[in-house]
């Protein structure tokens, strides 16, 4: 469904409908909630993306080897109603390690060997309430005994908010598995 937005809204830039939006902040709360998390430690999840402080979430949907590689399968979303540049995408826990990136191409699995695999290039143009799925792929191997410590790795994501001054990051944990799921 498109957002909609009124004449004054428009020219301040801002959108009167974000349906997509709100049902991801109440799945956040509720998936919060049910995790033990307090009230307030909801509300603080929560409360940056209602006041639209939070422009390019990113949602880990699947994590795993495949081979020789560890494969992360990543949504962006951008939640506001302007456009977003994706400038950059590196990983900053493990450093140093060679970072592949492919569209997703809608595909639910995204893991697929047999897949074409299309190189994504940056700058990545992400339109109003635009999501892109990507699949990040990066050495096991060589990466083997960092990550055996944390078991976890983190994505940096630098991103220009066509309706910011400047430049910003946002970045994203996500789990390491031995095995695809």
């Amino acid at each position: 469904m498109a957002s909609r937005t009124t004449p004054s809204a428009r020219a301040r830039g801002q959108s009167t409908s974000r349906p997509q939006a709100v049902m991801e902040y109440a799945a956040l709360a509720a998936a919060a909630a049910s995790a033990g998390k307090s009230a307030a430690d909801v509300l603080s999840l929560v409360a940056p993306l209602l006041k639209g402080k939070v422009v390019l979430p990113a949602q880990v949907l699947r994590s795993g080897r495949v081979g020789a590689q560890h494969r992360v399968l990543v949504r962006l979303t951008n939640v506001t109603s302007h456009g977003v540049y994706v400038l950059g995408l590196r990983l900053e826990r493990p450093k140093d390690v060679p970072l592949a990136c492919w569209d997703a191409g809608g595909k639910p699995i995204g893991f697929d060997e047999q897949a074409e695999r299309k190189t994504i290039g940056l700058p990545l143009w992400l339109g109003p309430t635009d999501a892109r799925e990507m699949v990040l792929s990066f050495d096991a191997d060589a990466t083997a005994q960092t990550l055996h410590h944390w078991l976890w790795g983190t994505l940096l994501i630098n991103y220009q908010a066509l309706g910011a001054r400047d430049p910003a990051q946002t970045e994203v944990d996500f789990s390491i598995r031995n095995e695809a799921p």
